[in-house]
């Protein structure tokens, strides 16, 4: 008998844990929403759907990852256990780099992937708007190829560049092309882009730019300026 009592107490032990586990001291009291600014705290409550009053052990922190990390604005999300009662959900956002208007006259916040996040009434102030883009555009899923090469050079233009440019479109010839007042910039693909920038910065910095129309940045390390047959 002494050793039967004995060989019940791991059992007794092992029942008397996961009742703790099952208990109201150990149920989810809060959840802790950190890092979400274009996310509202409640669509990171509804994707993660973790109800307060369950157990803590029950919470799918996978899946509920897996649920936020579907919003627009998510790039990155991890969610945690914290005991001995709350749930934490970190989120990093992504960012804005351009402002696109898609084929229904809409304007879209794209990210530097080419990820759309947001309609907007309007382009973002503080943003390079692309008005001719005119593709379909669909929140929370990638723009077209072309469109992510365009993104990407937004995303790496120095401030002055991006300050100055007016338009940016895509082309067969061109590759990107920027538009700075006159001037069309031939930036090409989004290949080399750190030395495409600086072959342009350098370029307008030591060259007369007088009845100059184009500067072509396609070869970095053989930045060429148009003045007549300017196309």
């Amino acid at each position: 008998m002494r050793r039967a009592a004995l060989a019940g107490v791991p059992l007794l032990i092992l029942c008397g844990l996961f009742a703790l586990t099952r208990s109201s001291l150990l149920d989810v009291d809060s959840i802790d929403v950190r890092g979400a600014t274009q996310t509202s705290r409640q669509a990171v409550l509804n994707a993660a759907e973790v109800q307060l009053g369950q157990p803590l052990t029950d919470v799918d922190l996978r899946g509920a990852a897996d649920r936020v990390d579907d919003l627009p604005w998510v790039a990155e999300v991890d969610v945690e256990r914290r005991w001995p009662g709350r749930i934490r959900v970190s989120v990093t956002e992504r960012v804005a780099v351009a402002s696109l208007m898609g084929e229904d006259g809409t304007w879209y916040l794209i990210d530097a992937e080419g990820y759309a996040l947001a309609r907007a009434q309007r382009p973002a102030p503080s943003l390079v708007a692309v008005p001719s883009y005119g593709k379909p555009i669909v929140v929370g899923e990638m723009i077209e190829r072309d469109g992510r090469s365009l993104v990407a050079v937004v995303s790496q233009l120095p401030p002055p560049i991006q300050r100055d440019t007016r338009q940016i479109t895509v082309s067969e010839e061109a590759g990107v092309e920027l538009r700075i007042d006159r001037i069309r910039i031939w930036v090409g693909s989004e290949d080399d882009l750190d030395d495409k920038m600086g072959a342009l910065v350098a370029t307008m910095d030591q060259v007369d730019m007088a009845g100059v129309c184009v500067i072509d940045v396609r070869v970095p390390a053989y930045p060429a300026v148009k003045r007549r047959n300017c196309p």
